[in-house]
């Protein structure tokens, strides 16, 4: 899964897009302190253009903005104005409560949303972070520089893209592994009672990543880490994936969710989800994941009946919602739609137009929204450049309507194995 930044307001699906564009450089530097579990935080915002934005704050603390002291709205944000070329300069503190998947102990570090000032729009971010030595950082980054000072490590983490938001892993007790493909630095943070498991995930992710370059388009970045952390996560960010400790060990995980994960780097982490038209990114992750590892398994058509069963047992008057509805998975009526309702849309695509111009419209639609958001239009509209035919009414339907079908069985026959 993808973490969800911000819930925007639904659009219409079928409005042009209105682009979007990072002109934001964002220079922030964060002073951890487990002991205390705060974070003190400076943050140096600057464009090449005027550049009106809000910056969530909810939850951070002594704020101030150049200098004066600024409280949030009631929704927990602030708007402001970068002027071109001035530095806006931000002081914040943040404390962590425990709780959720965000936490600050002794021993580790795990931060997922309410840890810095987050801006509404893409941005390109330089992170520093500073902890005591004993600490291995990690964050969305192509390169990793450290810093050693009396009793403490600065970590640097490089990262030359747009980027939708930060996260934050760091631990006492990581073992490091690393291994090349391909120009591709692979990496393994794994607990030290976890870290006999490196081979395994290493290699299993080469495999992953061979397939989905030769599938799709080259893997977006320098480097993929699979980082272990307390919590029992799943989670994907840009260059990297959280997996939790009692989920790390299962010994299917690297057959399937692994995988699921690392394809989350093309769909979802370096082409970003436009949620004001519906989160696509799952139900295309799933098909070409979950649903082909099963297929590989000639289980396909298992698998593609079991999506309709879900959706029958699931979904009713009361709960259901159109496809352009969908944001992230909260109940099972909505995995049945964002994730099997979805997928069955690519199903149909690929039945409709054949596997070649499947996956050219699909590596199309990569090259032309990489780094940036994008939404089911941009989809729309790679497959019709593919296809050379106007898919309006399909999409219009599959994505905005949110009526059950009724399903029926053509040509039915019995099959004795």
């Amino acid at each position: 899964m993808t973490t969800i930044k911000k819930l925007i307001p639904l659009l219409l699906f079928l409005l042009p897009a209105t682009g979007w564009s990072s002109e934001l450089q964002y220079f922030l530097d964060v002073r951890i302190d487990p002991a205390q579990k705060k974070i003190a935080g400076i943050a140096r915002l600057k464009s090449d253009n005027n550049l009106n934005i809000v910056l969530s704050v909810s939850g951070l603390q002594n704020l101030t903005i150049d200098g004066v002291s600024t409280r949030a709205d009631t929704d927990g944000n602030i708007k402001l104005n970068i002027k071109k070329d001035e530095e806006t300069r931000i002081l914040y503190e943040a404390v962590s409560t425990g709780t959720g998947p965000d936490l600050i102990d002794n021993e580790n570090v795990f931060l997922t949303n309410r840890w810095y000032p987050a801006p509404d729009i893409l941005a390109k971010y330089n992170l520093s972070v500073t902890l005591p030595d004993n600490f291995t950082a990690v964050s969305e980054s192509e390169e990793i520089s450290v810093q050693q000072q009396k009793g403490t490590k600065t970590f640097n983490f490089l990262f030359a893209h747009p980027l939708d938001g930060l996260h934050l892993a760091a631990s006492t007790q990581y073992v490091v592994k690393k291994e090349i493909l391909n120009g591709i630095d692979i990496e393994t943070y794994f607990f030290k009672e976890d870290a006999a498991l490196a081979d395994k995930y290493i290699a299993y992710t080469k495999n992953y990543l061979t397939m989905y370059e030769d599938m799709l388009t080259p893997y977006p970045y320098k480097r993929f880490a699979i980082v272990e952390n307390i919590f029992p996560t799943g989670y994907s960010m840009p260059t990297f994936t959280l997996l939790g400790r009692e989920v790390i060990k299962l010994p299917f995980i690297v057959k399937t969710s692994l995988g699921h994960e690392i394809l989350h780097q093309w769909f979802g982490n370096s082409v970003y989800t436009d949620y004001s038209h519906g989160n696509w990114a799952e139900g295309i992750t799933n098909y070409l994941a979950d649903h082909l590892y099963a297929d590989i398994n000639n289980r396909g058509k298992d698998y593609r009946k079991q999506i309709m069963i879900d959706y029958n047992a699931y979904v009713n008057e009361d709960n259901v919602i159109s496809l352009s509805s969908f944001l992230t998975r909260r109940n099972k009526a909505q995995a049945a739609i964002g994730y099997g309702k979805s997928a069955m849309i690519f199903h149909m695509l690929k039945q409709k137009f054949g596997d070649e111009s499947f996956f050219i419209a699909l590596r199309e639609f990569i090259k032309r929204n990489t780094f940036s958001v994008a939404s089911w239009h941009d989809i729309q509209r790679a497959f019709e450049k593919t296809t050379e035919e106007n898919l309006y009414f399909d999409f219009g339907q599959w994505l905005n309507r949110k009526d059950i079908p009724d399903l029926e069985v053509q040509d039915a026959g019995l099959r004795v194995e």
